[in-house]
């Protein structure tokens, strides 16, 4: 079956709307409340939308839902773009750099076997008030008593050095352990031996000078960005026929 629709003027049904009505069908989630879009609407009354033949309650309802079918693919847009313009800028800077570098380092436990000589030395030799003497005898053919020869006393040492040979005996192993650290940044947590973490920030103005981005931000707040979004929603679904409105009654 197909309804008969007549050209309603938005001011009769947006008049007969209540409060509770309005900010039930036209709330915009995170965004505002059903009165600020009301409001926008009231400004638009003398436009006109096709609605089904019928009593008053059947168009106002008719109105709500081709309100929520636009809302539901026209939300995530306005969200999205209501959250940047509210977002916190420098308006004298055109460009704002944000860097983070973390570094991570695991060396583990680190063994080292060193080869040291096991050794000692031996010293032999002269001490105070006995130096060592050596002395040498002989006899001859006609007589066999011993008569010296020679005599010599040492006043000096010798050293003597000894390598041991055993290479078990000249190993030495030494072990260096690390302690694992921890670091989170923001939802992340990082474990490493060594963690380096370097943040940069850059903000400034290359291309214009901070006056031009200025008008500009004033230009971009200067517009509702909820009266374009209304608007274009209002230009999709009713239309306006000037003074010869009364005749499409």
């Amino acid at each position: 079956m197909i309804l008969k629709k007549i050209p309603v003027q938005l001011e009769v049904i947006l008049s007969e709307m209540t409060d509770y009505f309005i900010e039930e069908n036209f709330a915009i989630d995170d965004v505002c409340d059903g009165e600020d879009v009301f409001e926008i609407f009231m400004q638009y009354m003398r436009r006109y939308m096709y609605l089904p033949a019928g009593d008053i309650d059947y168009q106002k309802t008719y109105f709500a839902v081709r309100w929520t079918q636009w809302l539901s693919y026209r939300l995530a847009d306005i969200q999205t773009a209501y959250a940047a313009l509210r977002a916190e800028f420098d308006p004298t800077a055109d460009y704002n750099m944000n860097e983070k570098e973390i570094k991570l380092k695991n060396d583990g436990d680190k063994t080292t076997t060193v080869k040291n000589k096991y050794d000692y030395e031996t010293t032999e030799g002269a001490t105070a008030g006995s130096p060592p003497t050596n002395a040498n005898y002989t006899t001859t053919f006609d007589s066999t008593a011993d008569r010296l020869e020679s005599k010599r006393i040492e006043t000096g040492s010798t050293t003597t050095h000894v390598t041991a040979s055993n290479e078990e005996l000249n190993k030495k192993t030494t072990t260096e352990q690390h302690q694992t650290t921890t670091m989170t940044d923001g939802d992340t947590t990082y474990s490493a031996d060594y963690i380096h973490s370097l943040e940069k920030k850059k903000s400034g103005n290359i291309h214009r000078s901070p006056a031009e981005l200025i008008k500009e931000t004033i230009d971009l707040y200067r517009d509702s960005l909820l009266q374009q979004y209304v608007e274009d929603f209002l230009h999709t679904y009713t239309f306006y026929v000037g003074e010869l409105g009364g005749e499409c009654l």
